[in-house]
């Protein structure tokens, strides 16, 4: 139980360290959009793997009448995973529709 505490704080450690919560200025450079989204992607996969070890670790625990610890860090983790697989996609969806836009007639944007 110690060592998958540990775990999941270096989880949470490494993500707010290394998570995409920036883009480039504008005029500083293309934002890495493929590459924040897959990040985001393996953190999921990650946060998911650790969940369902609280899963079973909480039935080990119930069958011995000892509350499972809350793993905190692991759902704020995943919150804020969450809310920036949101913006960038988002963001995506922005420059995808600003390269149609930009050429256009303002008359023609529907």
């Amino acid at each position: 139980l110690g060592s998958f505490t540990q775990l999941v704080s270096d989880l949470r450690s490494d993500f707010v360290d290394s998570a995409p919560y920036s883009a480039p200025s504008p005029g500083s450079g293309e934002p890495d959009i493929h590459g924040a989204l897959g990040s985001l992607r393996n953190y999921r996969k990650t946060i998911t793997e650790y969940k369902n070890r609280v899963g079973a670790m909480k039935v080990g625990l119930d069958m011995f009448h000892v509350e499972a610890p809350d793993f905190r860090e692991l759902e704020d983790t995943e919150r804020e995973a969450n809310m920036l697989e949101t913006v960038w996609t988002m963001f995506q969806n922005w420059l995808e529709k600003w390269q149609q836009w930009k050429v256009c007639k303002f008359s023609d944007l529907d």
